[in-house]
């Protein structure tokens, strides 16, 4: 979450828990231990020389808990679902000071609401994840210029087809497309395929697109992948999440407004944005119910996109009018995903504004669930009402405590 306030509090208690960075594997190799400081880059590097791991994250500075209690995509999820499919347990310490192991075995509910509930019911202070045999993977960028944009789309839409039937369920892509100072600027294909195979044929309509800028497509592995898709600037960021049917027509429509969103602010100090399209496949969908089933409420009967817009700037005085338009621009996104009945209302924790409903974005099904989860082990609420970073349950309609 790129938010003042998400993860702290002015005038008040921080608890750090920076320095709580232990990663160990079991004996027989099942599963890893993971401290909620941990970032994935230390993860695969403490992994990746015994071949194994875990379903996590895919920029190597991205937190472990974070990213994990919001939900997490991975290059994993084809085969396994998102990172909080793949935590075997959490050990939380509740509001209390009570310490719990939840699992599907242990508080089978509190496990449930952990995954993808983020920071409502306690504080995680271990997160074991189920661990797997994993060679080298064959990864990279290839990136073209924004005049493929059409093409590029279109075949995105069709690789969330295909793989949504399970027909490769090691390959990923997520396609950025970028803009700068003068406009779009360049489309990125961030390919992956789970097995040291080079170009299988679920991917070949992305490297075989021509013309390239550049292409770095090779054998490797996690920790050197995940190294390349950590952001290096130290802007001032603005996001948003959308999600909507599989459907390059409507992603054309996303840019096109994203276009005239921009238009404005391409002059301020360090202005850069993009919009990334990540694939949500059926196959993906159904892993999210192994296991007792995660909060997120998503169905798995559809194909859809996650979109992850950001903007970067530099200026704190420029924060007012990006976060203004960026508001508007998920309201007209989401006023024609509706209109044209391609819209979802699942909305990706992790990349949301904080102006957004994420928690409602699950489902009232799913919400009361949630309510019910912290009240039961929570019964202060002191994880709603002292600790105001995040996404609370209450802030929906209905949500008076």
């Amino acid at each position: 979450m790129f938010w003042a306030g998400a993860a702290n509090i002015e005038d008040g208690v921080t608890i750090d828990l920076s320095h709580m960075i232990q990663i160990s594997v079991s004996q027989d190799q099942t599963i890893t231990a993971v401290g909620p400081g941990a970032r994935w880059q230390d993860v695969y590097a403490e992994l990746d020389p015994m071949d194994l791991s875990i379903v996590g994250g895919r920029a190597g500075s991205v937190g472990v808990s974070g990213l994990t209690l919001g939900g997490g995509n991975s290059y994993f999820a084809p085969r396994y679902g998102i990172a909080c499919d793949g935590v075997a347990s959490y050990k939380v310490v509740l509001a209390n000071g009570q310490t719990v192991i939840a699992s599907p075995a242990h508080h089978p509910d509190l496990y449930k609401a952990l995954r993808g509930g983020g920071n409502n019911f306690g504080i995680v202070t271990q997160f074991n994840f189920r661990t797997f045999q994993q060679r080298k993977i064959w990864a990279g960028f290839i990136f073209h210029p924004s005049s493929t944009a059409l093409e590029n789309l279109q075949r995105l839409q069709d690789f969330n087809t295909a793989s949504g039937t399970g027909v490769d369920n090691y390959a990923t892509n997520n396609q950025v497309h970028q803009w700068d100072a003068n406009g779009r600027s360049l489309i990125i294909n961030i390919v992956v395929y789970t097995k040291p195979e080079t170009d299988p044929p679920i991917l070949r309509p992305f490297t075989a697109l021509h013309p390239q800028l550049s292409n770095d497509l090779r054998i490797t592995n996690l920790s050197d992948i995940v190294k390349e898709g950590t952001p290096t600037n130290r802007q001032r960021n603005a996001w948003a999440s959308f999600s909507f049917a599989n459907n390059a027509t409507i992603l054309a429509q996303v840019l096109e407004f994203a276009d005239e969103a921009f238009a404005p602010i391409q002059n301020i100090t360090g202005f850069n944005a993009f919009c990334s399209f990540q694939p949500i496949t059926k196959e993906i969908i159904g892993h999210m119910s192994s296991y007792g089933g995660n909060s997120l409420g998503l169905d798995p009967g559809r194909n859809i996109f996650w979109l992850n817009y950001g903007v970067g700037y530099n200026d704190a005085d420029d924060d007012e009018q990006v976060y203004a338009i960026s508001k508007a621009l998920f309201e007209k996104v989401e006023a024609y995903t509706r209109s044209q009945g391609q819209h979802e209302d699942f909305m990706y924790m992790n990349y949301a504004l904080p102006t957004q409903q994420v928690i409602a974005s699950y489902g009232k099904e799913n919400v009361d669930f949630l309510r019910t989860v912290s009240r039961r082990y929570d019964r202060r609420q002191v994880f709603q009402q002292l600790v105001p970073g995040g996404f609370k349950l209450y802030a929906a309609p209905g949500g008076n405590l």
